[in-house]
């Protein structure tokens, strides 16, 4: 059986999870599958168009591919799904890269092909749907 706070297994018989230190009730409730995404959750109400076959958890809010496509021009998408390294890099090559073109001049454009190349990379995996956002889905197409 699996618990239903943390969706860990637990031994039947036991009165907590060992997990968690949930209450296992055994007679009261039935054995439960874990929460895991994809396994029988309600999609949340939109507007718009909606992911086939996509089954979020509760209050989830699924990041939009647009938004991400868009956001790499500026090298911030990883911000946006979640992936803060590859988001603080990212916008850090975008401030030097600028930086560089005001203040060297003819020779700060060079510090540009960084910040260039992440972006072409960012926009080809977006594009390919290799981008996830933090919790594993795959960005929502409308």
């Amino acid at each position: 059986m699996f618990c239903g706070k943390c969706g860990g297994q637990v031994n039947d018989g036991v009165a907590f999870c060992p997990a968690c230190g949930n209450a296992m009730n055994s007679a009261a409730a039935p054995a439960q599958q874990p929460a895991m995404p994809g396994m029988g959750m309600q999609q949340p109400t939109m507007q718009g168009a909606q992911q086939p076959n996509a089954n979020y958890p509760p209050g989830y809010v699924p990041k939009k591919y647009k938004t991400a496509y868009w956001l790499a021009l500026i090298n911030c998408t990883y911000l946006y799904v979640g992936n803060t390294g590859l988001g603080i890099l990212g916008l850090a090559l975008e401030i030097l890269a600028w930086i560089g073109v005001f203040t060297i001049g003819i020779l700060g454009w060079i510090l540009i092909i960084p910040a260039v190349v992440f972006t072409w990379i960012t926009m080809s995996k977006v594009k390919a749907g290799k981008v996830a956002d933090s919790q594993g889905y795959a960005l929502l197409k409308e």
